[in-house]
C-alpha cells in the first residue's frame, strides 16, 4: 500500500539561505542563474588557481576547500543544461520484466538500450511515489527495480503538488488516485521536467490525451513536459526534443 501523499510534503525553508540559493536543486532550475554560476565559478577557479601556483608552499585546507567545491558546482550547472527526464515506475518494471510475449520482450530491449546511455544525454530524476510503487511488489523482483533508480535524485512533493493532483482528478484528466498517474504528471509538470518517460500508454504516453493535457496544464500556469516512452528517445537528446 502506498504511503499517504501528505508524507512527501517538503517545505520551501531551502530556498531562503544563501546556501539553498548557490545549491538549488534540479526542481528549480534557472537558465541565467546557472550561466551566472558557471562565469563566476570560472572566475574563481581562475583566481584560486593562479595564487596556487604563486604560493604553492602555503597552501592550506582553506584555500583548497573551496577550489574543490567551486570545480563541484561547475559540474553540476553542467549536468543540468541536460534535458531533464522524470523516470516512471514502467520504466524499471520493463527493464527486468520476465515475461516473454514478442511485445513484452521489445518494450524490455528498447528500455534497456535507451536505459544504457541515458545518462549520457539526459538528467535523470524520479520521485518518493516511483520508489514506493516498485517496493509494492514481490521482494526479489522489487529489490532490482529499486536498485536500478537507487541513486537517481527524487523530486520533492510539495503541497502545490497535491493540490494539481487534486485538479486533475476533477477536471478528469487522470484517473481518480492520487498516488498514481496523476502523481507523476503533476511531478514532472510543478518541477518542469523536459519529459516523462513511461510504458503507460494508456494514461500518459497516449497521444489522444495531449490534448486535454495541455489544456489542463495551461489552466493551472503548469509546464508541459512531453510524454513518451523509450522508443521515442532513442537516438539521444540531439535528436529529440521536448515540445
Amino acid at each position: 500500500m502506498r504511503l499517504p501523499l501528505p508524507d512527501y510534503n517538503v517545505g520551501d525553508d531551502r530556498k531562503n539561505s544563501f546556501f539553498a540559493y548557490c545549491t538549488e536543486p534540479i526542481s528549480f532550475r534557472r537558465p541565467r542563474r546557472c550561466l551566472g554560476f558557471v562565469c563566476i565559478a570560472a572566475f574563481m577557479i581562475k583566481a584560486f588557481s593562479s595564487t596556487l601556483s604563486r604560493n604553492r608552499k602555503r597552501v592550506t585546507s582553506a584555500i583548497a576547500i573551496p577550489v574543490l567545491f567551486l570545480k563541484q558546482l561547475v559540474r553540476y550547472v553542467a549536468r543540468m543544461t541536460k534535458p531533464l527526464v522524470y523516470i516512471e515506475t514502467t520504466i524499471p518494471s520493463f527493464y527486468y520484466e520476465k515475461r516473454t510475449d514478442p511485445g513484452i520482450v521489445a518494450r524490455r530491449e528498447w528500455t534497456q538500450q535507451w536505459w544504457d546511455t541515458a545518462p549520457e544525454h539526459f538528467e535523470l530524476v524520479t520521485s518518493p511515489a516511483v520508489l514506493d510503487e516498485l517496493a509494492d511488489g514481490i521482494p526479489e523482483r522489487s529489490a532490482e527495480r529499486l536498485a536500478l533508480v537507487r541513486d537517481l535524485p527524487l523530486l520533492s512533493v510539495e503541497l502545490a503538488i497535491v493540490e494539481i493532483v487534486q485538479g486533475y482528478i476533477r477536471h478528469k484528466l487522470m484517473p481518480a488516485d492520487p498516488g498514481g498517474d496523476a502523481l507523476h504528471l503533476a511531478l514532472a509538470s510543478y518541477h518542469k521536467c523536459d519529459f516523462l518517460v513511461t510504458w503507460n500508454c494508456r494514461h500518459l504516453a497516449n497521444a489522444n490525451k495531449f490534448g486535454h493535457i495541455r489544456r489542463v496544464n495551461a489552466m493551472l500556469g503548469l509546464f508541459v513536459p512531453a510524454l513518451v516512452t523509450p522508443l521515442e528517445l532513442l537516438g539521444g537528446s540531439d535528436e529529440t526534443e521536448p515540445e
